[in-house]
């Protein structure tokens, strides 16, 4: 999406616009990276789950900087620089795909060994098809003319909720699930 977004939004040409998208991809391959590295120096003060939220949160953060990027970094006219664009890209995936490899590590703990595989597999297959889903709304609210500032906003929702599904299984007890999902 980044490329049409780049495109329409900011009137960048679309080969300009898909070359942040690369960028954008090496600063989620570093976010990846960076949070594990901070899991293993901050351990003890700060668990997998609380980096997570904070990746997420951060990541939530950088999509509604992104939708008010005019308005934020914009000249007079608000043109938006390509290097600002790309800048915005790269920081926002830094956080959202660091959040991502942190909600691995969550799983690897969440789920008992039985159901690991499994629980793991439906939790990504779900965020595939929330990413397919949003890119689909996307597109509808763009042809709808939403501001981009609201569909960015819309955009972050899911990262939000993410925080709240974790933060949420702080509350409950990892044995309970073992216990509830155990073959008989």
């Amino acid at each position: 999406n980044t490329p049409r977004l780049g495109h329409v939004f900011f009137d960048y040409p679309i080969p300009q616009a898909a070359g942040a998208l690369g960028w954008a991809n090496l600063g989620g391959a570093i976010g990846g990276i960076v949070i594990g590295l901070l899991a293993v120096a901050l351990s003890r003060f700060i668990g997998m789950k609380g980096l997570t939220i904070a990746f997420l949160l951060l990541g939530a953060a950088g999509i509604n900087y992104f939708g008010n990027l005019h308005a934020i970094a914009g000249d007079a006219s608000g043109h938006v620089l390509l290097e600002q664009f790309v800048m915005t890209v790269v920081v926002t995936n830094f956080f959202l795909n660091g959040g991502v490899s942190g909600l691995y590590s969550i799983m690897a703990k969440v789920f008992p060994t039985h159901l690991r595989a499994v629980g793991t597999g439906f939790t990504i297959g779900m965020g595939r098809l929330g990413s397919i889903v949003a890119v689909a709304l996307t597109g509808i609210f763009i042809d709808a003319k939403l501001p981009f500032a609201t569909i960015a906003l819309i955009m972050s929702v899911g990262s939000v909720l993410s925080c709240v599904t974790i933060w949420m299984l702080n509350r409950s007890s990892s044995t309970n699930i073992t216990l509830a999902m155990r073959p008989a």
